[in-house]
């Protein structure tokens, strides 16, 4: 069976409270010259009673925050640019005067406003999702990068909104199990991938949900080995011997013989 799939500042704000730190004479109840604070002496046995002390802003560190606050004024900022091809679509991005690098959300939008797609950069290469719309404000494509290339989930959806491929991107390159569906939601075929090829188990089932087909997929989407194929009413209807795409049937339901055993059809969900 040949797959379905397509590859595609900082300011700080000194309300800092000096320690009082007790000079001499002061522990005796005597008055201290200098020290900011009045002190009566009052008769043997009578408590001494100070004024408290005012806080002190440290003036000394008025140069270090006019310093830091300079800086953070007139350091590089990130420039948003726009651009407009001839056919009208404008694209937005943010660059780093410093490196002239792609920092950031990138937008392009169709002439009518719409929005077509929305991916982020770091260090002018792509990094994180990257999202496609329709005309309609639809999601169509989600997909991820890491360091400028594909990595992790691909999602692809129709016009309606429904799911149409699930996969995984491995260094790039789609590998492991790929799934296609239905409009309902139910899963037409799923595909193993190595490198971007098909290469390795298949299976397919018909719209109502039963098995329609399995195998092995060689290189180059050519069926290996067992392939069993069966009818859309439930039932198996040949099972066929195959060599890098050249199959011959080995069994059919007028076989004297036990067909043989194919791997489990229970759809995934």
């Amino acid at each position: 069976m040949k797959s379905l799939f397509f590859v595609s500042p900082l300011l700080v704000q000194g309300n800092r409270t000096l320690a009082h730190q007790p000079q001499c004479g002061e522990r005796a109840g005597l008055p201290v010259e200098g020290a900011g604070s009045k002190t009566t002496i009052l008769q043997s046995g009578q408590a001494a009673v100070r004024s408290p002390r005012p806080v002190r802003f440290p003036f000394f560190l008025l140069p270090c925050l006019s310093l830091l606050l300079l800086v953070t004024a007139c350091g590089p900022k990130i420039e948003t640019i726009e651009e407009v091809d001839a056919l009208g679509y404008k694209t937005t991005f943010q660059v780093d005067p410093a490196t002239g690098q792609k920092q950031g959300v990138s937008q392009q939008f169709d002439p009518q406003g719409n929005l077509v797609y929305e991916e982020m950069y770091v260090d002018d290469r792509l990094n994180g999702q990257r999202k496609i719309y329709g005309p309609e404000g639809n999601l169509l494509v989600l997909e991820n990068y890491v360091d400028d290339q594909f990595a992790g989930e691909y999602l692809n959806y129709d016009e309606e909104g429904n799911l149409t491929l699930k996969g995984q991107y491995i260094n790039g390159a789609m590998n492991k199990a790929w799934f296609q569906y239905y409009a309902d939601g139910k899963v037409m075929e799923s595909v193993t991938f190595v490198d971007n090829a098909t290469r390795g188990p298949f299976r397919e089932w018909y719209e109502n949900g039963m098995p329609k087909a399995s195998g092995v997929y060689a290189p180059e989407s050519k069926e290996d080995g067992l392939l069993h194929l069966y009818l859309e009413t439930g039932g198996l209807e040949r099972v066929m011997q195959c060599s890098i795409g050249m199959c011959q049937t080995v069994w059919t339901p007028d076989s004297t013989g036990t067909a043989p055993e194919g791997v489990d059809m229970t759809r995934p969900e």
